[in-house]
């Protein structure tokens, strides 16, 4: 029964570079046997080509080609079964536990207030941090603080409480609230104040008690008292208990009605007890309809003084159909639910019925025989909803109320940064569509500059239309939102043609807002989008149980530690504080464990390849008879005497840029979900590395050592020419290490230089050793001997690392990558040398970079000073990608008969054609301006990916250091949106 129970979602991930390295080790198995059948295949030759020589000494062989072949294949093996890295999987083991350490031990994702630091609960998936390319988010508790408050209502037709603007005045005024959130545009701040002013409607509360009160509001605050499950605690004052809420929303509620002298004192024995104004009033509860993530609304049915009566409370979708068809306030309440949507507040609607006792009595008796159905255990909570349902009908409106939940810190600047790095975002939550939106906007999920598309279909043709059209007229170089409603999400979560178009369009969408969503539907959204495009990493981020089913159907689940309980932290893979702790998170620990597996996986492939082809090589020289090269106990000590440490300090320590760097540009993320650090073609190319290294020190010891005579005349034996080449590769490994570790440390540097002065105790004391190493006696000091072998150790160990070093360069010095110009620039700083074409700006202090060379952006609109200019000349050369998303190019050439002007400029942006907007906006993607050459009038890009060679056809932009701005510049704001920001 409990297998049967179980989830059948499986709590084992595996992360897609694991599976990768597994799809690797099968090519690594296939060449492994491709060199044992070529070990045996020519054994099978060379016997029978020497059969007629009447070798007395290889009479069994020559005798029987066919079973030496097939012994000669075995013994080859294991021979050749160093090619497989067995301690790839320990040392990755290891380097992960060590990731782990860090990210538990970071202080930077410390949250002092919750008192939680970032756990890590699965070490399996931390290079899939590194590769995410959806985020899949809830709203309530994860983007915004949990923290419930009462600050508007409907009664009666009547709205009470301030407006957006008057309770940020309101706020201003109390001292709550600091300058910023005062200018902010919407209802959600970044920066709120810790105890923010409770709902105190003057107008509300003297219609509460006193000459003027208020039957209608009087009911809809006692309702507001009564309709939950909140449990108190008793406290010092009696007036004012301790409560405790599954949901904040309640707490919320039952809170703001005892601020008002409506308290609710207890709940024992079936009983509530509240206080209103003073006076006692005793309820007998008869039934707690619950809520659920179906039925979406409460009730509660109670008795008191001989009437029984119905109090629900619930979403205004599943509320106001079941109004009686008369209901006077409905038209008022729909309207008070858009505004109070519009602002970005949670609604619900209270109602209430009146039941007659033979009403109560029949319902009873259908709610009683649902519950205790023994016969549909399998549906039996759908019968129990379906009787709840039929006595929540007829419902007269009592009120509307407003809930606001503020945003967490940096939850804006954490959406933008992940934009920035490629990621799209998604937000599933179960708010109306307009709250959503509103939210949306407050964290910057969509911006003022997106061309937001509405999904509100409510057939299977309108939604097929609908995306047909929006498909049809999507630009793939426009910021595009998408908002879907739970109506038309249930079509593309069921329907497959329409599943397929819907995702079409969405992964062409930047932000994406799911409303009205289940918990179920949830998983299922997250689901949906791993199995349309399986290589693409997923990372749900939630706070509550109702986000389990999202977290666990994710690649990664991420947990924050709320006010929901621990249900989400215990499902997850990681947990984190706060949502602004993601962004360290992926850009830091995630960007260095995908790097330094990957560094890790590669690394052990190349040495046991390079250790295992010269063995290859060997068998061609000794007839195919499967001598091996390499004493046999020295070999086993390969992978963990001489080659282990240095790789496995590496993978901890090593980083290619520091911390600070990496979060400062996120566009350095992308390499991670552009599986750009390890692929197949990135392991087919270590793998030539390893072959070509293997063949030059292989065959130049052997052309340098087999016509070396010894004093007494002999040659020198196969053990010393497979000392030579163990020692060569050793050497070898150890310098590919100091290749390609870009930041050296104490750690890396000393393991690696303990471990080649390892080798030289090894080399002396080894062959004494000899019921270990029986075959190396006297090996080493024969090796010692030979005059030619210091010669060599210097020369095929620099040549067999030349290729390698020469690519390198030439990759960095004219194809960097984005991680090479970000530690020239880290270089330059911390030298304090000017950075080359850079320009100091005034407003904006965040560089933004371009593939080739770091740019800066332009200063905000309305500034009074502006960068200067670059005059064209024949010095540097500025070299941008034209397809820069996130930075901007300067192109400044005054317009002169001797120099290139620039046409078509670019798409301008928000910040410099609204003033007042956000700075922080991200870029839409930079058009390349075309210029006209002075020489015959022809057009080329005013950039290229690469310079080129200026001539009077085809020129070239060229700039010189930053100087005084030309005159033809104009320095007003207008002026410089004109231009495309193309000075």
């Amino acid at each position: 029964k409990i297998m049967l129970n179980s989830s059948k979602v499986s709590l084992i991930k595996k992360s897609h570079v694991e599976t990768l390295m597994n799809h690797m080790l099968y090519l690594i198995f296939a060449l492994l046997i491709c060199m044992c059948l070529t070990s045996g295949i020519g054994a099978g030759l060379w016997d029978r080509a020497h059969q007629a020589r009447g070798l007395w000494y290889l009479k069994g062989a020559l005798e029987d080609p066919p079973t030496h072949a097939t012994l000669t294949a075995l013994t080859s093996v294991i021979a050749f079964s160093f090619i497989i890295p067995i301690s790839l999987y320990v040392s990755m083991e290891l380097v992960k536990m060590s990731q782990i350490l860090f990210m538990n031990q970071d202080l930077a994702m410390y949250d002092s207030e919750s008192d939680h630091p970032a756990r890590a609960r699965d070490s399996n998936l931390n290079e899939e941090l590194g590769q995410v390319r959806y985020v899949f988010s809830d709203k309530t508790g994860t983007l915004t603080c949990n923290r419930m408050e009462l600050v508007r209502c409907e009664v009666a037709g009547a709205c009470f409480g301030g407006t957006v603007s008057e309770r940020r005045q309101q706020a201003a005024t109390q001292g709550f609230e600091d300058p910023n959130y005062l200018a902010s545009n919407s209802s959600y701040a970044t920066t709120h104040a810790s105890k923010p002013p409770s709902f105190n409607d003057p107008k509300f509360l003297s219609l509460i008690n006193g000459p003027h009160a208020s039957p209608d509001v009087v009911d809809f605050v006692r309702l507001m008292a009564l309709c939950h499950t909140v449990d108190s605690e008793p406290s010092t004052d009696p007036l004012a208990p301790l409560y405790s809420a599954a949901s904040p929303d309640e707490q919320a509620l039952v809170s703001a009605a005892a601020s008002m002298g409506f308290v609710f004192q207890a709940r024992q024995n079936n009983v509530m007890v509240i206080s209103v104004l003073g006076t006692r009033e005793v309820y007998q509860v008869k039934h707690i309809l619950e809520f659920n993530s179906d039925r979406k609304m409460m009730s509660i049915i109670v008795q008191v003084g001989g009437q029984i009566l119905l109090l629900c409370k619930g979403a205004d979708t599943v509320i106001l159909p079941r109004l009686r068809a008369d209901e006077p306030h409905r038209e008022s309440a729909e309207r008070a639910l858009q505004e109070f949507s519009e602002e970005g507040l949670r609604t619900l609607v209270f109602a209430r019925r009146r039941l007659s006792t033979p009403e109560y009595e029949t319902w009873v008796a259908q709610y009683h025989s649902a519950k205790t159905d023994i016969h549909n255990l399998q549906n039996r909570d759908a019968c129990v909803d379906a009787a709840a349902a039929l006595i929540e009908n007829n419902l007269a409106l009592v009120g509307v109320t407003a809930i606001e939940d503020r945003l967490q810190d940096e939850v804006s600047e954490t959406i933008q940064y992940l934009y920035r790095a490629g990621i799209k975002v998604w937000m599933l939550t179960g708010d109306k569509q307009e709250t959503a939106i509103n939210i949306g906007l407050s964290c910057r999920l969509l911006t003022p500059q997106m061309t937001v598309i509405r999904l509100n279909s409510l057939s299977r043709t309108e939604i097929q239309d609908t995306l047909d059209l929006r498909l049809a007229a999507l630009k793939p170089d426009t910021s595009t939102g998408l908002v879907v409603d739970g109506a038309a999400l249930a079509f593309a979560l069921n329907d497959a043609e329409i599943s397929a178009k819907f995702l079409l369009l969405a992964h062409q969408c930047q932000g994406v807002i799911c409303c009205r969503v289940s918990p179920g539907q949830k998983a299922q959204v997250v689901n949906l989008v791993k199995t349309s495009m399986p290589d693409l990493i997923t990372l749900s981020i939630g706070d509550g149980a109702n986000d389990v089913p999202m977290i666990r159907s994710a690649h990664v689940g991420v947990g924050i530690s709320g006010l929901e309980g621990m249900a989400a932290v215990l499902a997850s893979d990681y947990s984190i504080g706060q949502f602004r702790f993601l962004k360290r998170l992926l850009f830091v620990h995630g960007r260095y464990s995908y790097k330094r597996i990957s560094r890790l996986i590669l690394y052990s492939f190349h040495k046991n390849l390079l250790f295992t082809l010269p063995q290859f090589f060997f068998i061609f020289f000794t007839g195919f008879s499967g001598q091996p090269l390499y004493e046999s106990q020295s070999g086993s000590l390969f992978n963990v005497l001489f080659s282990a440490l240095p790789i496995l300090f590496l993978a901890v320590f090593e980083r290619d840029v520091t911390p600070e760097a990496a979060m400062e540009h996120p566009e350095l993320y992308l390499a991670g979900p552009n599986n750009q650090s390890f692929n197949v073609r990135r392991h087919v190319f270590w793998s030539l590395s390893a072959i070509m290294q293997a063949f030059v020190v292989f065959f130049f010891l052997l052309a340098a050592l087999q016509w070396q005579v010894e004093p007494g005349g002999g040659t020198d034996g196969i053990y010393v020419l497979g000392a030579a080449c163990y020692c060569c590769i050793v050497f070898n490994v150890n310098f590919k290490i100091i290749q390609i570790c870009h930041s050296w440390n104490w750690f890396i540097g000393a393991v690696t230089i303990l471990t080649l002065f390892i080798w030289f105790p090894f080399m002396a004391l080894a062959p004494y050793i000899t019921s270990v190493f029986p075959t190396l006696w006297g090996v080493m000091a024969e090796l010692a001997k030979t005059p030619v072998f210091p010669l060599l150790l210097v020369l095929v160990v620099p040549t067999s690392l030349a290729v390698d070093h020469s690519f390198k360069y030439i990759k960095r010095q004219l194809y960097p990558e984005l991680f090479h110009i970000v530690q020239e620039r880290e270089r330059l700083t911390k030298a304090g040398q000017p950075l080359p074409v850079e320009r100091e700006m005034n407003s904006l202090s965040t560089p933004t970079t371009a593939r080739g060379r770091l740019m800066t952006p332009p200063p905000a609109a309305g500034s009074s000073s502006f960068p200067p200019a670059a005059h064209p000349t024949t010095d540097h050369v500025v070299e941008t990608d034209p397809t820069t998303h996130y930075g901007f190019t300067f192109s400044g050439a005054p317009s002169t008969t001797d120099s290139p002007r620039v046409i078509a400029p670019g798409p301008h942006d928000p910040r410099v054609a609204s003033p007042s907007a956000d700075p922080t906006l991200p870029l839409g993607p930079m058009v390349p301006p075309r210029c006209i050459s002075p020489g015959n009038g022809s057009e080329y890009p005013a950039y290229s990916n690469r310079p080129t060679r200026a001539s009077e056809d085809s020129p070239t932009t060229r700039w010189l250091p930053p100087g005084p701005a030309p005159s033809a510049l104009s320095t007003s704001a207008a002026s410089y949106q004109g231009s495309g920001y193309n000075t």
